[in-house]
């Protein structure tokens, strides 16, 4: 965890590249990504909110 914690900056700085790269060769951006790995699938709150109308 100690190392992760050290490199954690590093990391993230590399993933933000990598996707701002994927954002702009696909015209896409976050929330198509978060769509794309939820693959459609009913966010928790709303299921809870559908059961609490019932």
């Amino acid at each position: 965890m100690r190392e992760f914690n050290a490199t954690r900056v590093e990391l993230i700085t590399i993933l933000s590249m990598h996707l701002a790269g994927y954002y702009q060769e696909t015209a896409t951006g976050l929330a198509d990504l978060r769509d794309t790995i939820l693959g459609g699938r009913s966010n928790t709150l709303d299921l809870i909110w559908a059961h609490a109308v019932e």
